[in-house]
């Protein structure tokens, strides 16, 4: 089911749409031409099967939240331990001798110049 999220997300909601509204069209067809008629009776069951379709649709919907939510805790924690990392390493470079130390703590200033001005935006987009 990942491959799921590598697809365009106006294509896929377009394919959605266009099965449901497909898969509806045959139905009501089907329905008119084999002359189906809603008694009464009938009301109380297709009322109880919507409700558990609802439910479905409830628990469905709650479960995907929930995996989204996971998801944005690993990238918040992922983005954590890569500060924290190039923390430590700006402060060890404090040990090097000089002509090593600058040069060092320049490369890293650019790796974060480059991370927070280049790959952020470009994770947004």
């Amino acid at each position: 089911m990942l491959w799921l999220y590598d697809l365009n997300l106006w294509f896929l909601g377009s394919s959605v749409v266009a099965v449901s509204v497909a898969l509806a069209w045959t139905v009501c067809i089907t329905a008119r031409r084999l002359n189906w008629l809603i008694r009464s009776e009938d009301q109380g069951p297709a009322g109880l099967m919507h409700q558990f379709i609802g439910v479905l649709y409830a628990v469905a919907l709650a479960l995907l939240v929930v995996r989204v939510q996971g998801s944005y805790a690993q990238v918040e924690q992922a983005v954590v331990n890569e500060a924290s990392a190039v923390s430590n390493l700006y402060r060890h470079l404090d040990g090097l001798e000089e002509p090593g130390r600058s040069r060092l703590q320049k490369l890293t200033r650019q790796y974060l110049d480059s991370v927070i001005q280049v790959e952020w935006p470009d994770q947004r987009n």
